[in-house]
């Protein structure tokens, strides 16, 4: 019962939506004339059913003749081809949007490249603090091993003699 009282809201807030847009596009477009509210309301309900029944069964049918089960936007595209204007703002608008799309991977994976970059850095730092401690006792076992090697080289040389 909760999702149909969600999918309610949602509708309902849809249609609420639907009907400010066409107030404002009515608003807009309005010249000398001054639309009715009655006017505004049934463009609303025209929209409305115009959506609810025509454009949303083209768009099923045009995923379903594709064999798909989502809708996209090469559906929507579809839907918009007799209409030569609404096709190229179509098409440019899904155009922008894959656009923004794309920079939103390409920021996303900067993102996450730099926060790996950053990890490694600190675990350097640690590394190069612990290396710092380990070159300072370094140049006392460094000569050892040296004086070790050249006194092997010269008993090395004295029984080659």
């Amino acid at each position: 019962m909760n999702e149909e009282s969600e999918n309610d809201i949602e509708l309902r807030n849809a249609k609420l939506s639907l009907n400010e847009s066409t107030t404002s596009i009515c608003e807009a477009k309005q010249a000398n004339l001054p639309l009715s509210r009655n006017t505004i309301t049934g463009l609303n309900f025209l929209v409305y059913n115009y959506i609810e029944k025509t454009l949303a069964s083209d768009l099923e049918s045009f995923a379903n003749h594709a064999k798909r089960t989502t809708i996209n936007q090469s559906d929507v595209l579809l839907c918009c081809r007799n209409n030569q204007k609404m096709y190229s703002k179509m098409k440019e608008f899904i155009a922008n949007l894959e656009k923004k799309q794309k920079r939103a991977k390409r920021e996303e994976k900067i993102k996450k490249e730099f926060k790996i970059d950053e990890k490694p850095k600190k675990s350097k730092s640690k590394s190069k603090s612990k290396s710092k401690s380990k070159s300072k006792s370094r140049p006392k076992s460094r000569p050892k091993l040296k004086s070790k090697s050249k006194s092997k080289s010269k008993s090395n040389l004295k029984s080659q003699k």
